[in-house]
């Protein structure tokens, strides 16, 4: 079975030279780690929607690219 998880990193950030906060996906399957999708929102509510919305949907991870894309663009989360 497939699922997503948020994924909490630290980012460089030049300009201030401290760090930021960004949120990923993490794939699983069968509590396998398959794929990690780094720097994809900057808050977790956004990234919590992402995996909520990808689980319920069963998103296949050959999908996970596109379904990215697709939220980087237009930045809805139904």
């Amino acid at each position: 079975m497939t699922g997503y998880e948020v994924l909490i990193h630290y980012e460089k950030d030049v300009e201030s030279g401290g760090y930021r906060t960004a949120y990923g996906l993490a794939v699983y399957e069968d509590s396998a780690l398959i794929r990690v999708v780094r720097d994809v929102c900057t808050d977790v509510d956004s990234a919590r929607a992402l995996t909520e919305l990808f689980n319920s949907e069963s998103l296949d991870p050959i999908h996970l690219s596109q379904a990215v894309e697709d939220y980087l663009t237009d930045r809805e989360i139904p």
